[in-house]
């Protein structure tokens, strides 16, 4: 059950909440934006039609992760076999996305990658705004992403508990931005659910005293103490919460993560 639990933090449907992103820049746009919406979202429409070189970050990944994206069903591409990936035998099946259909095999370095079915997404939000996401009663976007997320998959215990309900109720919201002292600068970054939390405790971590740990004259060392900075940080992830009430949320973040307290005795 803890290893379960475990995988549940990361993968699957129980590991997100209700996507934002987009309802934020609709929001962003309605108070600050010139262009129309639809111009805004063409050029990466055509990004997705026409292509984009793969990265060597990006094959890395593709090449590290296929054991596990190749049973993601969203990414499914019926009933031709792909022996390349040792499969379960209920899954031959070709991964569109992590498949170049000219060589069959896994994207590599250089090789030209195109996003035909990202591309109609964007094509829809772009015609009817995050409506498009966020109103399933009218949107057989929403309908599908809610059915994928909500169904149990291979190897994963459960399903999301995101509803139609909770897509048609989120609101995006106008909040302060975290202010950090670090040192004769001032820190502005996302307030919490975001992880500028995180980032300033990073920060603080790493200049306190006026000493970069990569000027240290040991890089090896300046590294070793930069990668424990980070540790430290992401294992007190799961000590912040995101708490409408301004109290809670002054207190998670001066007392549990980014206090001067905390720079002192790590």
């Amino acid at each position: 059950m803890k290893s379960d639990a475990r995988v549940l933090l990361c993968a699957g449907g129980l590991s997100v909440a209700v996507p934002g992103e987009l309802a934020g820049l609709a929001e962003a746009h309605k108070e600050f934006g010139k262009l129309p919406w639809a111009t805004l979202i063409q050029p990466v429409i055509r990004l997705c039609r026409e292509g984009f070189p793969v990265t060597r970050h990006l094959s890395i990944c593709i090449a590290e992760e296929r054991q596990s994206l190749v049973y993601e069903p969203s990414l499914r591409y019926s009933s031709i076999p792909f022996i390349t990936i040792n499969l379960h035998p209920h899954f031959w099946v070709v991964r569109k996305r992590l498949l170049n259909p000219e060589t069959k095999r896994p994207y590599r370095e250089g090789e030209i990658m195109r996003r035909p079915d990202l591309a109609r997404t964007l094509e829809q939000i772009a015609i009817d705004g995050d409506d498009a996401f966020y109103s399933p009663e009218c949107s057989n976007f929403s309908r599908t992403f809610l059915k994928e997320i909500q169904n149990a998959v291979y190897r994963m215990p459960a399903g999301s508990l995101i509803t139609a309900d909770d897509l048609k109720e989120y609101q995006a919201q106008w909040k302060e931005p975290l202010k950090v002292s670090l040192g004769n600068l001032t820190l502005l970054s996302a307030s919490l659910p975001g992880s500028g939390a995180l980032l300033a405790f990073i920060l603080q971590m790493a200049t306190r005293g006026g000493v970069d740990p990569l000027d240290s004259g040991d890089p090896v060392l300046g590294y070793h103490r930069l990668m424990e900075y980070f540790k430290f940080a992401y294992a007190r992830r799961q000590l912040l919460e995101d708490s409408q009430d301004p109290r809670v949320l002054k207190v998670e973040l001066d007392h549990r993560l980014i206090s001067q307290f905390h720079n002192v005795h790590l």
